[in-house]
């Protein structure tokens, strides 16, 4: 027993040292490229490139001499994958094993030696595009196609057969759809793939990942229907994202069939065309805007501070800060007191603070006159303050000298222009204002022009700020909006929500309304916790309107985890709001139904209530987001069958639109019959009828009775994958050449 024990034993040891285990595989990565000639740089291989890892380098060796035989039936890769169309590789073997990179007829082997990176580039050999010999009809075909633009989005069906004996039990068939754009010509998307395993294969793969099929990169994918030596019938469906509404989109699918060690299929397939289906085309959306209820967005005045100014004249005892006994100096004093108490003592408004500036003339010494001037200011101050029985902040701002530019100009205003000028002269000819002075006085008009005007520039200016809640009439908003700098866009005054409300009501010029809405909105998502719903609504209406939009401005208000509207919420503080209200999502999906993001909108829609309000909106939004969808629910069929019964009875030419859509031919020809003959698209829509009538000379004819009323068609039919290639056809040659002169 002991010598058996002793033999497992050394076999697992063995084992140990032979196998590394998986934890001690490494992700290797690289890129493979083919050498060019001259200096060009290498480029992506064309063919498929196959590399190959070993855990030991003698197994790789053996391997190749193999490989080398042309003999590759029997090779014993620890892993394999095939390197992507940009030549990027990834695999999972020892970073003590090698690699074997093989591209047609030729191969390169390359030691890891614990390097994590390998880069190829490698001399192009002769690739065998034909491993397997097969009849010229085994060849996978596509046996029905179907393509539907829906604005957003390419809704895409086909059926792609794949011949008997091209697939096998001991095989691995991948089909792998890619969406090209058709104006460009570049590949844009890779699309899910799908991957069908023979049931040796699927076997011998589940050896090959250790026993674990999630080393399989491709299991995801793996069908549940087995690849046989029967026929294989790929039915594809898939909804495509057009990146650019205004480009068309196709779609091609690589196929590709391999046994353990060889590519022997390939070939490549257009499973959708260029010229797709558009059956919404013409549809007319006749929801307009939703307003919100202004009374339910007025709001009360918020406390402000308002500021107002008053200039009082004291005359002081000549030099000192005293003043004079002069009785209109009192008069002074209690006009302003009186003024600021009146302020103080209503109940509508609270004095904040008061701010007085002393200004002197400029006769006598600039430093005398500044002092004076602060010493005055003072004065001033002490004299104000004790009429009030609380605390007010009253400051004394820097005093000002006024200076001898003011006299210019009251000369100037009396009509002295000569004595101005003479003035100005000695201003322009001295900078320093103190000799200025010495020559002012000395001037012979001194004493009867100039000295009259300076006990009017020994004032005070007492400024001083109150706040607020009395609401400003609307008329004096509106004046505030139209007239005061401080309050116009950029100013140093922000109106308030109240103050805006009015305005909306008052402004009627849509351009200016439309401004008005924007620059409320915009402050209040700069200034505030939340964007102002009510201007970001008019906003929106404002735009759709003009037939445009701009989907972020109602984006703070819809939270699109939530599936109900009105959804009540509170802040931190308590403070009520509403997310998802009604008509912000409705006019929220009208922006989205025009932008062509029919999903969007789709998902919008289901939270609206079905009641009279929304249910054109909704139901537009319900036909186009679903008509043309796979696998609904029964619960979609209902809803969607109610909103065509909504959308077609909306106007006769939607219930054409619909009729065509649903192929319901018969019932459309009648309704398209009864269309205005001036409406260029009731001959398109019957063109449409005659393509799938296979009247071909009908349908050319109403073609041209169509162009002949709007030229823009053509192009619209150029595109049109439901206008046949037949009708087309015969209309060039019946009308084409007539048409383009």
């Amino acid at each position: 027993m002991r010598r058996i024990y002793g033999i497992c034993f050394i076999l697992f040891a063995m084992l140990l040292i032979a196998a590394p285990s998986k934890a001690q595989y490494k992700r290797i990565t690289g890129r493979v490229l083919e050498k060019q000639f001259g200096n060009n740089k290498p480029k992506p291989f064309e063919e498929e490139v196959r590399v190959l890892g070993y855990n030991t380098v003698s197994a790789a060796k053996k391997d190749k001499a193999m490989i080398d035989k042309n003999s590759t039936f029997m090779l014993d890769a620890d892993a394999e994958t095939v390197a992507d169309e940009n030549g990027y590789y990834s695999i999972d073997i020892a970073p003590t094993g090698a690699l074997i990179v093989i591209v047609g007829t030729t191969n390169e082997l390359r030691e890891i030696k614990k390097r994590l990176e390998h880069n190829f580039v490698i001399e192009g050999g002769i690739a065998l595009k034909n491993t397997v010999v097969t009849a010229k009809a085994k060849v996978a075909t596509v046996d029905s196609m179907e393509v539907i633009d829906t604005g957003s989005t390419i809704e895409c069906s086909s059926i792609l057969t794949i011949p008997e004996n091209i697939g096998r039990d001991f095989a691995r068939c991948v089909f792998q759809p890619f969406v090209i754009d058709c104006q460009t010509g570049d590949t844009i998307e890779y699309r899910q793939p799908r991957v069908y395993d023979g049931k040796d294969y699927a076997l011998t793969q589940d050896r090959r990942m250790f026993y674990d099929m999630n080393n399989d990169i491709l299991k995801p994918y793996i069908q549940s229907d087995p690849l046989t030596s029967g026929l294989l019938q790929i039915r594809w469906s898939d909804s495509i994202k057009k990146r650019n509404l205004k480009h068309s989109y196709t779609c091609m699918a690589g196929l590709m069939v391999a046994d353990y060690n060889n590519v022997y299929y390939k070939d490549e397939k257009q499973v959708s065309s260029c010229l797709a289906r558009r059956p919404f085309q013409f549809l007319e959306f006749s929801t307009g805007w939703f307003e919100l209820d202004p009374m339910q967005y007025k709001e009360n005045p918020r406390a402000e501070l308002r500021d107002g100014a008053e200039n009082i004249s004291l005359s002081f005892v000549v030099g000192k800060a005293e003043l004079d006994p002069n009785p209109e100096n009192a008069e002074e004093l209690d006009r302003l007191n009186k003024k600021l108490q009146d302020i103080d003592q209503s109940g509508d408004y609270q004095l904040k603070r008061i701010a007085l500036t002393g200004y002197a003339s400029p006769d006598g010494l600039y430093d005398k006159n500044y002092k004076l001037a602060q010493q005055r200011s003072e004065l001033a101050k002490s004299l104000i303050s004790r009429n009030f029985k609380r605390e007010i902040f009253i400051y004394s701002n820097k005093p000002v000298v006024v200076g001898w530019n003011v006299v210019v100009d009251s000369l100037k205003a009396k009509g002295l222009t000569e004595e101005a000028e003479t003035v100005d002269a000695i201003i322009k000819a001295n900078k320093i204002i103190d000799r200025q002075t010495a020559q002012i006085q000395k001037l012979k008009f001194y004493a009867t022009a100039i000295a009259p005007i300076l006990p009017k520039l020994r004032i005070f200016k007492c400024e001083y700020a109150y706040q607020t809640t009395r609401a400003l009439e609307p008329e004096q908003i509106l004046d505030n909006y139209l007239h005061n700098p401080d309050f116009q866009e950029g100013g140093k005054k922000m109106l308030s929500h109240y103050d805006y409300w009015h305005l909306f009501n008052m402004i009627t010029d849509p351009v200016e309304s439309e401004k008005l809405y924007k620059r409320a909105f915009y402050e209040s998502k700069k200034n505030e916790a939340r964007p102002w719903v009510y201007a970001a609504n008019k906003l929106v209406v404002s735009y759709l309107k003009r037939d445009t939009m701009d989907l972020e401005v109602l984006r703070p208000f819809v939270d699109i985890n939530v599936p109900h509207v009105n959804v009540e919420r509170r802040t931190f503080a308590g403070h009520k709001y509403y997310v998802n209200i009604d008509r912000v999502v409705a006019n929220q999906i009208t922006e989205y139904y025009k932008a062509e993001h029919n999903d969007t909108a789709y998902y919008l829609a289901k939270m609206l209530p079905d009641v009279e309000e929304f249910r054109e909106i909704r139901s537009f939004s319900i036909v186009k987001g679903t008509m043309f969808k796979k696998n609904k629910t029964p619960e979609q069929k209902e809803e969607l069958a109610k909103a065509i019964e909504v959308v077609q009875n909306s106007s006769p030419i939607n219930k054409a639109v619909i009729q065509i859509a649903q192929n319901r031919n018969k019932e459309a020809a009648e309704t398209v019959a009864s269309l205005n003959d001036e409406d260029p698209r009731k001959w398109y829509m019957k063109a449409v009828l005659d393509s799938r009538d296979m009247d071909f000379v009908a349908g050319a004819t109403d073609l041209d009775h169509c162009f002949q009323l709007d030229k823009k068609y053509i192009v619209i039919m150029e595109n049109d994958g439901d206008i046949s290639d037949d009708v087309k056809e015969m209309w060039q040659d019946m009308y084409g050449s007539a048409m383009s002169e």
